[in-house]
């Protein structure tokens, strides 16, 4: 047998109790054809076709981006989303597991995350959020405090009643007035802890400085102006200014800016979640061993036991009947690789995104070079879009390239009702269908029976 020179006769022939050199004597017989080899569930990089349309499409949004972003914000927005939902099936799908590290890695997040800081800043920006934000604020503080002294006055106004007026040694309407008049005292103090920022505890400390209250607050209908009460020249302005501003572009709200602000915000914060999940996970799994990688075939089923190739490597076969077809698992060297580069390249992304929002806060909106404005997220861009051209060239190859471990020329070891008999066949690339197999399996595995049907993988 001059397949491999290397093999030890005397090794075992894996899921059998007989020796290679039982064997290798007897006839090889051929195969007819040849079949492929593709990944099994998560052990694919996204389909190229899937990376050229999202880079068909990020090309013009970038373009716009720079030049008119008002008009890509619900996009963005829309996609941006997809992409969170997508990123984290397959987080919750894969469990971060090594041999599915291409299905998981989070290194195309990085675009989306820059469209999202842009989208988040330039907005706050354009619609004045922190100043109208301010504005409400004061104009809430001012009512407050402005209710707050008409309610002191009017307590006021009752102690010196009080002192007026005998005591009644009737308890039934007095006790009832007397609830009535200690609930105003309870909300004054309260008010003044909220207006002085005090914690609850302080609040209800602060209720000795207000005067106790025992008698009808009913006919206290005519109040004297207490001096701490804001005087129309103290608060027009003010007044004036939270009107105008309502008149003008109406509550903060009701404004499609302030949304638009919230979820472009909303997104980002999950997208550097799911960054650090997956960094995370890259700088555990680095620290392990190569994994062992899940690849199927036909020619390895219904019998097959083991295979070998053309370098003497030799791999079990996995029966898996519900798929056709058998398994090997092989030494992951891709992932491994790609396990290293999401450690190296998630960490330069979150520099970059870094980096971009010092950009978009400190560069001035009107700062431009050769008629382009300077003021957008440049690392994010263009750091994403050579991660989406990689990602694209990988793609590729890998639809067409054998995984390292396995030669095109393999000896299957076939196992008939304790018959050994050994087939030459010849392995082939699964192509764009064994990707686009590979990492939709991985995506959405987590769904169970409900993507796989009845019958489990």
């Amino acid at each position: 047998m001059d397949f491999c020179n290397k093999l030890d006769f005397n090794s075992t022939i894996p899921n059998t109790d007989l020796q290679y050199g039982q064997v290798v004597g007897g006839p090889i017989y051929n195969l007819t054809g040849s079949s492929y080899l593709r990944p099994d569930i998560g052990g694919a990089l996204l389909p190229w076709i899937y990376t050229a349309i999202v880079i068909v499409i990020h090309i013009p949004t970038v373009i716009i981006r720079v030049q008119r972003w008002e008009t890509v914000q619900t996009w963005c927005l829309a996609a941006t989303f997809l992409t969170v939902v997508l990123y984290s099936q397959a987080y919750v799908s894969t469990g971060f597991a090594a041999d599915q590290v291409l299905t998981w890695t989070p290194l195309l997040l990085v675009i989306d995350a820059g469209s999202m800081l842009q989208v988040f800043v330039l907005v706050v920006e354009a619609g004045s959020l922190i100043t109208r934000s301010k504005t409400e604020v004061a104009a809430v503080q001012l009512n407050l405090k402005r209710r707050y002294t008409k309610l002191k006055s009017r307590i006021h106004s009752i102690h010196l009643r009080r002192r007026s007026q005998p005591r009644c040694s009737a308890t039934s309407e007095v006790e009832v007035k007397y609830r009535a008049d200690e609930e105003i005292v309870q909300a004054a103090a309260t008010t003044i802890a909220i207006l002085n920022h005090d914690s609850p505890v302080e609040a209800k400390q602060s209720s000795h400085i207000l005067p106790e209250i025992h008698y009808d607050v009913a006919h206290s209908d005519i109040l004297p102006r207490s001096p701490q009460i804001p005087t129309q020249a103290e608060t027009g302005f003010v007044t004036s200014l939270s009107n105008q501003e309502h008149k003008a572009v109406g509550p903060l709200k009701k404004d499609r800016a302030f949304w638009v602000a919230i979820g472009s915000l909303t997104l980002f914060i999950a997208i550097f979640i799911l960054q650090i999940l997956g960094l995370q996970a890259a700088a555990k799994e680095n620290e392990g061993e190569i994994p062992s990688v899940s690849w199927c075939s036909p020619i390895f089923q219904p019998f097959g036991v083991a295979v070998m190739d053309g370098d003497c490597h030799v791999y079990p076969v996995h029966q898996t009947f519900n798929k056709g077809m058998g398994c090997i698992h092989i030494p992951g060297v891709q992932q491994m690789s790609w396990i290293k580069a999401t450690l190296i390249v998630t960490s330069m992304t979150l520099i970059m995104e870094a980096i971009d929002l010092l950009i978009l806060i400190l560069v001035n909106s009107d700062s431009r070079w050769a008629e382009v404005k300077m003021r957008r997220p440049w690392c994010t861009i263009f750091g994403g879009m050579a991660v989406l051209g990689v990602t694209l060239l990988y793609g590729i190859r890998y639809s067409y390239e054998l995984p390292p471990g396995i030669t095109e020329r393999v000896i299957v070891v076939m196992d008939v009702h304790k018959d050994i008999s050994l087939y030459a066949g010849t392995l082939e690339t699964a192509g764009l269908r064994g990707a686009i197999i590979g990492w939709n399996d991985g995506l959405f595995s987590g769904w169970g029976t409900t993507y796989f049907g009845s019958w489990k993988p």
